[in-house]
């Protein structure tokens, strides 16, 4: 329930920071095309650099590099939560 809330807070904060951001010019078809092209570039030759890394390996660790990354700031937002729970008399 606490989760909720601080969820749909965020949710409401988020939809009024963007609401009050202009919107954004409408790029020139030539920039997107050659920005397509640098993409595809890149991604078509994800199978080359598989001989050399495991691309599956890579994005398993990745959520988990983040975690270990962050996990300071995790642990002490679980904390945060975990004491405003009045039954559980955590201080």
């Amino acid at each position: 329930m606490i989760i909720t809330a601080v969820l749909g807070l965020c949710e409401m904060l988020l939809t009024i920071i963007f609401s009050l951001l202009p919107d954004l010019p409408n790029f020139d078809n030539s920039v997107l095309n050659s920005l397509n092209a640098f993409i595809n570039l890149i991604f078509d030759n994800l199978d080359l650099l598989g001989f050399f890394i495991d691309i599956d390996l890579i994005t398993a660790l990745i959520p988990w590099l983040v975690i270990i990354l962050n996990f300071e700031h995790i642990y002490d937002f679980i904390m945060w939560i975990i004491k405003k729970i009045p039954l559980l008399h955590i201080s």
